[in-house]
């Protein structure tokens, strides 16, 4: 009886065996299935996490430009509005008032400090820096025809005296504005406007420039 349950019993446990084996070979399998699909979703996941970065960014940096664009004249900087043009050169000089002329008799012709930009042919000045950059300006000179000088009496002074056509202009907009326009200046016609430098250096460097810009008068 023993010699016939001992191999049937030996048989029925390597049959066990191999079952216990394939199941932990299928589920091994799983398990590696799906440490695959772990592996495969975190890298999608991370692809998708890195768009959406660049995505965003690229929203953040069109919507920055199209805030430059929408800002008013006044909050635009320089390099942003000057695109099409060309700064010569820029910085504080003295101006003697523009009092006694026909229109305002009994004006001052006091010096004050102002900015000045001389862009192509064209000298714009503002009353601070912070002005121009937002738009202010006083008034544009176009220097085309005029004539640049030392002043008399030497020192850092200099004059610029127009030519026969109207060459001062007021803007009844924004510097900035894309459609700004401006008006010529009766109460500054035939004007002769007296500036001063820091130093004689200062001052040259001026005189030649405006000369060029006014044709090489």
């Amino acid at each position: 009886m023993h010699n016939v349950i001992r191999p049937q019993l030996a048989e029925f446990s390597e049959k066990l065996d191999k079952i216990r084996q394939h199941d932990v070979d299928v589920v091994e399998e799983e398990i590696e299935n799906k440490e695959g699909e772990v592996e495969e979703f975190n890298a999608k996941q991370k692809m998708y996490q890195k768009e959406t970065i660049d995505i965003q960014e690229d929203v953040n940096r069109q919507l920055v430009e199209g805030a430059k664009l929408q800002a008013l004249p006044e909050q635009k900087v320089i390099e942003a509005a000057q695109d099409k043009e060309l700064t010569e050169l820029q910085g504080y000089l003295i101006k003697q008032g523009g009092g006694g002329n026909v229109l305002n008799p009994l004006g001052r012709k006091n010096w004050k400090q102002r900015y000045f930009i001389l862009i192509g042919a064209n000298l714009i000045y503002a009353k601070t820096k912070d002005d121009y950059e937002r738009g202010k300006i006083i008034k544009e000179l176009c220097l085309t025809g005029c004539r640049i000088d030392p002043s008399r009496d030497a020192g850092e002074g200099f004059e610029i005296t127009p030519g026969k056509s109207a060459h001062v202009f007021e803007l009844q907009r924004g510097f900035f504005e894309k459609n700004s326009k401006k008006r010529s200046s009766a109460a500054d016609s035939g004007r002769v406007f007296k500036l001063r430098a820091q130093n004689i250096q200062e001052r040259d460097v001026w005189i030649d420039k405006l000369r060029q810009a006014a044709g090489g008068y």
